[in-house]
């Protein structure tokens, strides 16, 4: 069973890279349903992505990392962090510590 104690709503992420405190936001744990997966080149994808706070948000994929992303799944995101980007406003990014788990069929978000 997973617990929500460490996931982070995406609509609690400050969208400028900054927390209230006015210091850099750091990594966050995030449980999202993705609705798009948009291949760029051989080597990496755009996904747009959903949680409950009804936001849709961006974020750039490794295909070699991540190949067996699909449409529709519900999937665990560790490390995500916050990145700017110049056509999107809400967009999260992958370190390369960055994991991402797949949730089996009966999870929801």
């Amino acid at each position: 069973m997973l617990t929500t104690a460490y996931i982070t709503p995406l609509s609690s992420i400050p969208q400028k890279g900054l927390c209230d405190d006015g210091k850099t936001a750091r990594d966050v744990d995030l449980q999202v349903k993705v609705l798009q997966l948009f291949r760029l080149d051989d080597y990496q994808s755009e996904m747009r992505c959903i949680d409950q706070s009804d936001e849709i948000w961006h974020c750039d994929v490794h295909n070699s990392k991540f190949r067996w992303l699909r449409e529709g799944q519900y999937i665990r995101i560790r490390a995500a962090t916050i990145m700017n980007h110049l056509k999107y406003s809400k967009t999260f990014g992958l370190r390369p510590q960055s994991n991402i788990l797949q949730l089996p069929y009966p999870c929801k978000l």
